[in-house]
């Protein structure tokens, strides 16, 4: 068989067990070696961005109440009450929605609540004074977090899942298939699966080899919450680089003719050209 016409019949079903938005954020309680001050980068952060975004973002704002940075984490909503009382979580009105025993009132609505340790950490970092630990009060929450650990993908696949994104490689022998927090890599010739790439986000959107088929190029994200491109080492699955991140999914990619520079089409309405080589 020629690997350059790939035979469909050969590849596996691409099964998944049901998307959920679902995240992985480290509490700093967590650690033997805790912290005596709670960061907004690194701890308050990350909560914010996994359970408040999607309801208090650029494209949906419920009671006028939009968290994307750290300035209007401090302005109210419709509520007019004050979010933030640094020193003072009990009048914070945030962490009271978000303490709240009603189920109609509690935030995030409709889902889990947060973890204890996740309210600890922000009741935490409120009685430390609700300090901002970066220059920027603009900087989108998005740009502020370390790159995201991503959930493990299941071990064995229980419903058929759609594939949203494949590429083969430039010299036919394999292609990349976009899983659920994955990408797994099969032989075109024998159908064989060669590796499971992890670290990925919930859904892949887009793939791509580079021109020398050394990287794999992942588009990808968790609807209304994160999107990325990240770089990857085909021959051992290892993230090399975070090129891109967004605030909701990146869809499309594109190499121009030399394979050195990237187009990056996210769901903001924006494309993005980067060289591949130094990101």
């Amino acid at each position: 068989m020629n690997p350059r016409c790939l035979n469909f019949a050969l590849l596996p079903v691409i099964c998944w067990i049901g998307i959920g938005t679902v995240f992985v954020t480290t509490a700093a309680g967590d650690s033997a070696d805790t912290p005596t001050t709670v960061s907004f980068t690194r701890d308050v952060a990350p909560i914010l961005l996994a359970r408040c975004v999607a309801c208090h973002g650029d494209k949906r704002t419920e009671g006028e109440y939009k968290l994307v940075n750290f300035r209007h984490l401090l302005i109210a909503g419709d509520s007019t009450e004050s979010p933030i009382e640094a020193g003072n979580p009990d009048a914070s009105y945030l962490l009271q929605l978000i303490e709240e025993e009603d189920t109609d009132l509690r935030m995030p609505k409709e889902k889990q609540p947060l973890a204890a340790s996740e309210i600890d950490l922000l009741r935490r970092w409120i009685e430390e004074g609700a300090h901002y630990d970066n220059e920027d009060p603009e900087k989108l929450l998005h740009e502020l977090v370390p790159a995201r650990q991503h959930l493990s993908p299941p071990e064995i696949y229980r419903a058929p899942l759609p594939v949203t994104a494949l590429a083969i490689s430039p010299d036919g022998s394999t292609i990349a298939v976009g899983g659920l927090h994955e990408i797994t890599v099969w032989n075109t010739v024998t159908g064989d699966l060669q590796r499971r790439i992890t670290n990925v986000a919930e859904r892949t959107y887009h793939l791509l080899f580079s021109h020398d088929g050394r990287f794999i190029v992942a588009a990808s994200g968790i609807p209304g919450i994160q999107g990325e491109v990240r770089l990857y080492n085909a021959a051992n699955g290892q993230m090399r680089q975070e090129l891109f991140r967004s605030q909701d999914c990146v869809m499309g990619l594109a190499f121009d003719t030399t394979g050195q520079q990237l187009a990056i089409g996210a769901a903001d309405r924006t494309v993005r050209l980067y060289t591949l080589e130094d990101g």
